[in-house]
């Protein structure tokens, strides 16, 4: 698997902000690979989860519109995230 797959496979079964493993697991994976090239990009570039995390924190609240009941709760959700995507990087290489 390469490393979009690989980051395709966490933002589908780890981020997840819209329930997609849920609600159509058939669709899952194709609903958040357009994010997944700019993410693995972040990773090769060496980017800091905290970076990452703030992508996706901004990807979640002004491209999908989804608000958190509060921000450390959706912070935590991305970082969480963010430090699985980080650590690719030492695997695909």
């Amino acid at each position: 698997m390469n490393l979009v797959e690989q980051v395709n496979v966490v933002l589908t079964e780890q981020w997840d902000p819209i329930g997609m493993m849920e609600i159509a697991p058939e669709h899952a994976y194709s609903e958040y690979s357009s994010y997944a090239l700019s993410v693995a990009g972040m990773i090769d570039r060496g980017e800091s989860a905290e970076v990452i995390a703030e992508y996706l924190y901004i990807v979640r609240t002004e491209h999908m519109g989804m608000k958190a009941q509060t921000y450390s709760d959706t912070a935590s959700s991305e970082m969480f995230a963010a430090r699985q995507l980080v650590s690719l990087k030492s695997v695909d290489q």
